[in-house]
């Protein structure tokens, strides 16, 4: 391949880089460079639009990572929503306050949500995160796994909140051939 003439006489580079240019050679880099007045280097007939920049490559492990939060956060709103539990601000990574807070009998409960996308051993949280939830005042775990939501909380909540009749509790204790006691005074009492 050779520069036309006129694409030539146009060329600041005539006589300094004319010996590399791709217009002269067929390879390469487009030296042509036109002087005041003349076409410009686009519509030189060796011109070739540069190649757009190459995307960004992702991995997969960071993909997974998005994903797995991606479903974090939606499970967890959905999981509050179905509570009826207000969210805090950014998930209480500003406030150190929790995921949400729900009002049982008048009293806020703040509560913590985990997704476990992952296939793990546990269902319920690890000694750290329950550490990290009481920190925050956390009184409700909450833990998701495909769908299924598991409850995590101090027993003494647990008894705030259940109050079982006593015609449920008397005589189930009998008839396993116990003791029939239906409170825990009676229980501490009967172990000393």
């Amino acid at each position: 391949m050779t520069c036309p003439l006129k694409w030539q006489q146009a060329c600041r580079n005539l006589d300094i880089a004319c010996h590399r240019c791709r217009a002269e050679i067929g390879e390469g880099e487009l030296a042509y460079l036109p002087l005041a007045g003349s076409p410009s280097i686009k519509s030189h007939p060796a011109y070739e639009k540069p190649p757009p920049p190459p995307r960004k490559q992702t991995n997969t492990a960071s993909q997974q990572t998005n994903t797995a939060s991606k479903i974090g956060r939606a499970t967890e709103r959905r999981v509050l929503r179905d509570l009826g539990a207000r969210a805090t601000v950014a998930s209480g990574a500003i406030f150190g306050d929790g995921d949400g807070s729900i009002v049982i009998d008048g009293e806020t409960w703040r509560i913590e949500h985990k997704t476990r996308v992952a296939r793990r051993n546990t269902l319920g949280p690890t000694e750290d995160e329950w550490a990290t939830a009481q920190a925050q005042g956390c009184r409700l775990f909450i833990t998701t796994h495909n769908n299924r939501s598991v409850v995590t909380m101090d027993i003494t909540d647990l008894k705030s909140l259940v109050v079982l009749p006593p015609e449920f509790t008397e005589g189930v204790n009998e008839e396993a051939g116990g003791p029939a006691h239906s409170s825990d005074a009676e229980v501490a009492g009967q172990l000393e």
